[in-house]
């Protein structure tokens, strides 16, 4: 079942961007150059994620897949590398160095996997939030 897209402005520039129909009650909507510029000028200030969620962006197709890999990696280096340096460190002093890039690399493949999981698992939440709003 595809949602059909209905022409909207951007919020910021005005541009006429894509807008799916059931994103149309979005707070704000933006084109894909300005959603770049708003996060740089947030940097200092990190955009939380409902701040995010409150706003349409107009995705190139060729774009998403970047954005989501960028994420994921930001997210593990950010969130993930300073609990497992924090945990791990002493023990990776210990080890032959090989064994203990083995171990490192091993430990961000299943965090990434873990992260893979949860982000399914939230966008099946969303969807069936989604769609048993839609049923009331």
């Amino acid at each position: 079942m595809e949602n059909k897209s209905v022409k909207v402005n951007c919020s910021f520039c005005g541009k006429e961007i894509e807008c799916p129909e059931n994103m149309l009650n979005a707070e704000k909507h933006s084109c894909y150059e300005c959603f770049g510029k708003l996060m740089e000028k947030k940097s200092g200030e990190e955009m939380t994620e409902e701040d995010i969620e409150r706003i349409h962006v107009d995705i190139p197709r060729d774009k998403a897949d970047e954005i989501a890999d960028n994420y994921m990696i930001s997210s593990v280096m950010d969130d993930a590398f300073p609990r497992f340096w924090k945990d791990e460190k002493e023990r990776l002093k210990d080890m032959p160095r090989k064994d203990a890039v083995a171990y490192a690399f091993g430990s961000g493949a299943n965090t990434m996997l873990g992260l893979v999981k949860q982000m399914e698992e939230k966008a099946e939440r969303r969807a069936k939030t989604k769609l048993g709003s839609e049923k009331k």
